[in-house]
Order: C-alpha cells, then structure tokens, then sequence
C-alpha cells in the first residue's frame, strides 16, 4: 500500500466524518479504508482519528498531519 494512498484515505475520512462516507467517495471497500488508517497509524506511531460509532474526527495529531495530505 502506499503512503499516498493511505493519505488521500484520511484526508476522505476527516472531509466525510466517517469510514463509509470516505469509501463512497473513494469508490473503494469500507474495510480497505479502514486498513489503510491502520496503516498509516501505525507508520506514523501516533492516533490519528478518534473513532466512535457514528463519527470519526480527527486527533490534534490528525489536524496537524492533514496539512500534509493535500
């Protein structure tokens, strides 16, 4: 998986609010998302969104690292 990919997932998932939305609009798997948020997290060793059941929002960490994703 590469870097800009897993990117261009957290920029879609902090634009929509939330795994499906950004799958939408990425015409891509929920599941893939998901894993590519993982991914990156764990490249990045930091939290990068807060997950609950309706709503994912970005971390401090995750507004900081955005800037880069554009």
């Amino acid at each position: 998986m590469s870097l800009v990919t897993q990117m261009r997932c957290f920029k879609a998932v902090c634009e929509t609010g939330g795994f499906k939305a950004a799958s939408r609009l990425l015409s891509i798997n929920q599941s893939t998302v998901s894993r590519h948020i993982a991914n990156l997290e764990q490249h990045l060793q930091v939290t990068l969104v807060y997950r609950s059941t309706h709503l994912m929002t970005p971390t401090s960490e995750g507004e900081n690292y955005l800037q880069y994703c554009d």
